[in-house]
């Protein structure tokens, strides 16, 4: 029930972890239960104070205090590039997303939200290529969101990583999604925006990297990916720098 801000707070202040928890049994329960799942599966606790935590995450003042993380910790010291976009691409689009992954792949990390569309193609671009992809969750490990992607979710624990600030059994709402998307782009060289509306979670996700200074990419409108309102606002703002090609969307990525 504490927010990053709030335990910024209190990291910071002169509070003893001891005297914070003095009658609160409830809390220290529920916290011995977390621990002991992940224990049980597999799934590493990563404090901002560990010296495995990704150092890149230092560089935004929101950074998550614990991180779940599950599969190939190893990844979240490489090189990695950002794809997001619509739940609800067009064809098109869907399929643009995945063979972009497929591409960047080969050189870096693709980071993703794990949602339907655009997040989902990426994932699946990079595990047919090389594997190396990064999902961040939303919820919690024991109510991964959304449960249609529950397989696809097994796959990347298996071959890439899967990583929340959530505890294990905490539900996805508005607001951990929202959440999750600062972790996407922080954790990347640029965020690749494939298709988006001018509204909704990618165009937030945008904004979010312009304010931890990622550059973010789009696709040229002529290629025809729809929707493409969101992509056209970013570019009619010059928050983005436009490819049209595969090989382009490397050249940009390499040059960081």
């Amino acid at each position: 029930g504490i927010g990053p801000s709030r335990l910024s707070d209190i990291y910071s202040s002169a509070i003893i972890p001891e005297d914070m928890l003095k009658g609160q049994d409830t809390l220290v329960e529920k916290s011995r239960s977390a621990l002991d799942y992940c224990n049980e599966n597999k799934v590493k606790v990563m404090f901002c104070f560990d010296k495995e935590y990704p150092a890149i995450l230092h560089s935004i003042a929101d950074k998550p205090k614990v991180l779940f993380v599950k599969g190939d910790v190893g990844l979240l010291e490489k090189p990695s590039i950002a794809i997001v976009g619509t739940r609800q691409p067009s064809e098109k689009a869907a399929l643009f997303a995945k063979d972009l992954a497929s591409s960047l792949s080969k050189d870096f990390n693709i980071v993703s939200g794990g949602a339907e569309g655009i997040d989902s193609m990426a994932h699946l671009g990079a595990l047919e290529n090389s594997g190396r992809t990064v999902c961040i969750l939303g919820s919690g490990f024991l109510n991964k969101f959304p449960a249609l992607n529950y397989g696809l979710f097994e796959e990347i624990a298996e071959k890439g990583l899967l990583v929340t600030e959530q505890m294990p059994d905490a539900v996805v709402n508005r607001y951990s999604l929202l959440q999750r998307n600062r972790i996407t782009s922080a954790l990347s060289r640029a965020v690749f925006v494939v298709a988006s509306n001018e509204s909704g979670g990618s165009m937030w996700q945008a904004e979010l990297a312009r304010r931890q200074k990622r550059p973010i990419f789009v696709p040229s409108l002529k290629l025809g990916l729809e929707p493409s309102a969101g992509v056209k606002q970013l570019l009619d703002k010059g928050r983005a720098v436009e490819f049209d090609s595969f090989e382009r969307a490397r050249e940009l990525a390499l040059s960081l």
